[in-house]
């Protein structure tokens, strides 16, 4: 079997309903519970199985209990890679949206930018914030940690799946490097197949993301 990458967004949790940024994160609701399953049966669905396939989380609560639902029910594997954290979010760091605005009108803004894709991450300055390319070097060094020949399974927060894609699709933070915010909802699946090459390709029938698939229809235009 090829190496596949399967890229997805933890389920619904407590922080999401509180609209926080970064944070060591909170449990999930019991949609979310319900979600992580469902997510489970998917991937039996796309093959995934204890014999081809690993996963692997950070250390945020609600990454750790989606990892914990898919891995106790299709009997998974999982490895540890310590360089697979978020983005450190500096003086929003475990802020709400409504926090931020109140407190931080003007990084209020920059992140309603960022969200808009009408911002570039290299414009992306909040103080305290972890410098964005030490974090993608970050992001590089995991996916050269693939186990070859199995489905890798990353349960990510927002800046991790979308910090994956932008290194996948080829984007830097460089100005106008391409790096972009991509919206993704919770369990949202997004998986890269590794092609003769060794490139990895976006797998188009089992990506659920519309807005990682609008891109990839669009990018080479």
């Amino acid at each position: 079997m090829k190496t596949k990458i399967v890229l997805v967004r933890h389920a619904q949790s407590v922080k999401n309903i509180k609209d926080i940024h970064g944070g060591k994160g909170e449990t999930l609701t019991e949609f979310g519970k319900k979600q992580a399953s469902n997510l489970a049966d998917k991937l039996l669905k796309m093959g995934v199985n204890c014999n081809n396939a690993v996963i692997t989380a950070p250390t945020n609560i609600q990454t750790k209990e989606t990892e914990r639902i898919i891995s106790e029910k299709l009997g998974l594997s999982e490895y540890i890679l310590s360089d697979f954290r978020p983005l450190y979010l500096g003086i929003v760091h475990g802020l709400s949206n409504e926090e931020v605005a109140d407190k931080y009108p003007e990084i209020f803004e920059l992140l309603f930018h960022w969200r808009n894709k009408e911002l570039e991450i290299c414009d992306l300055l909040i103080p305290q914030m972890e410098n964005i390319f030490e974090f993608y070097a970050r992001g590089t060094k995991v996916l050269n940690q693939l186990n070859k020949g199995k489905y890798n399974i990353f349960v990510t927060t927002s800046s991790l799946y979308i910090l994956l894609l932008n290194i996948l699709f080829g984007n830097t933070c460089l100005k106008g490097g391409g790096y972009k915010h991509f919206d993704i909802s919770n369990c949202g699946v997004t998986v890269f197949d590794q092609s003769i090459d060794g490139k990895f390709v976006l797998n188009t029938e089992n990506t659920d993301v519309e807005d990682v698939l609008f891109y990839a229809r669009h990018m080479k235009r």
